[in-house]
């Protein structure tokens, strides 16, 4: 049974991957400290800060826009899973950091499908040539546990810890279970009498979530592994509230080497971002204070001066505000559907 997908609307050590031939794409790989549990915090905005080390590498060779799949005449989706979702990162030409949700064919090992067109990616906009790589999907039970792991399970969403997902149209809640009330263990989504395992649930690059854990006694910290591609990543923006975050990209690495993940420099202004001249015309972000969980400022793209400024502190500019990796924002997008490019400006 194919993995489900979570869509919105997440100390970094590197070292280089091996050397790959032209057609492949290069790497890094890292590690992060993501906190999950903070003493004296109800919740946390959280991201997952990478994409998984590929497991599949190589350069396109067709498209077919009627059946909505890609093609790679090497066979290089031999090694896919057929059962299972992926991410097919585009590494090369004008659509540079798109992706897109592929499934792999029992039957064709040059062929796989697209499960959703235009979603972080378009396929008419690809010439049929670039360079790509495959990602598996980071999961619930693999980031966070079953029960008897990091985060407290309970017999009731009000006594264990929660997720919550921003779909565009309201949160979903997954909980995690002791089986004691509901006669199942692990991550689930409750409708009513009914728990619904989620614990293979996917997480899709750039979402933003809450955690909650009802014992919030100690720090929980956990590890993530992961590949820092060398170009952008693309992460869509739809219109109304998106919980969103950056991803480790080459593209955001500074020339002393350091990476600069400040709210000016992370792609924003380019990709689309609305600027106005009053606060509440055009896009803006709410900050989020993590101790009180309500919004303490909102801050917008004066089209004036093309800074970003605080509204509770009266225009100070916030262009060196940082977007803590593995951490998260919460974007207001007053017009259409864009696409945030994560590169340095």
């Amino acid at each position: 049974m194919k993995k489900h997908l979570l869509a919105s609307l997440g100390i970094l050590t590197l070292a280089l991957l091996p050397a790959l031939s032209a057609r492949t794409q290069m790497g890094t790989v890292g590690t992060h400290v993501l906190t999950l549990v903070e003493p004296g915090q109800d919740s946390r905005l959280i991201s997952v800060p990478y994409l998984k080390v590929p497991v599949v590498r190589g350069r396109l060779d067709g498209i077919d826009l009627e059946n909505l799949s890609l093609l790679d005449a090497q066979s290089a989706f031999a090694e896919l899973d057929p059962e299972l979702y992926y991410l097919l990162l585009i590494g090369s030409g004008a659509e540079n950091g798109s992706w897109f949700v592929v499934s792999g064919s029992a039957d064709d090992a040059q062929v796989v499908q697209v499960l959703e067109d235009g979603q972080a990616g378009e396929l008419s906009k690809l010439a049929g040539n670039e360079i790509f790589s495959v990602h598996a999907f980071f999961t619930l039970d693999e980031l966070f546990g079953a029960v008897g792991g990091v985060l407290t399970a309970g017999p009731s969403v009000n006594e264990a810890a929660f997720l919550d997902f921003y779909t565009g149209s309201g949160f979903e809640r997954y909980w995690l279970s002791d089986g004691s009330r509901t006669g199942v263990q692990g991550w689930v989504q409750s409708f009513g009498d009914q728990h619904i395992p989620v614990g293979d649930n996917a997480i899709l690059p750039g979402t933003s979530f809450y955690l909650s854990n009802p014992d919030a006694a100690e720090r929980v910290d956990i590890r993530i592994q992961g590949v820092v591609v060398d170009g952008p990543v693309r992460i869509p923006v739809y219109r109304g509230y998106n919980f969103i975050a950056p991803v480790y990209a080459g593209s955001l690495i500074a020339e002393d080497g350091a990476y600069n993940l400040s709210l000016a420099h992370v792609g924003l202004k380019t990709s689309g971002f609305q600027a106005s001249t009053v606060a509440g015309n055009g896009d803006r972000i709410l900050v989020v204070d993590p101790d009180a969980g309500t919004v303490s400022d909102t801050i917008y793209l004066n089209a004036s001066c093309g800074s970003f400024l605080s509204v509770a502190q009266s225009g100070l500019d916030c262009g060196d505000l940082p977007l803590e990796p593995g951490g998260g924002f919460i974007l207001m997008n007053v017009n259409g559907y864009y696409r945030w490019t994560v590169s340095g400006e």
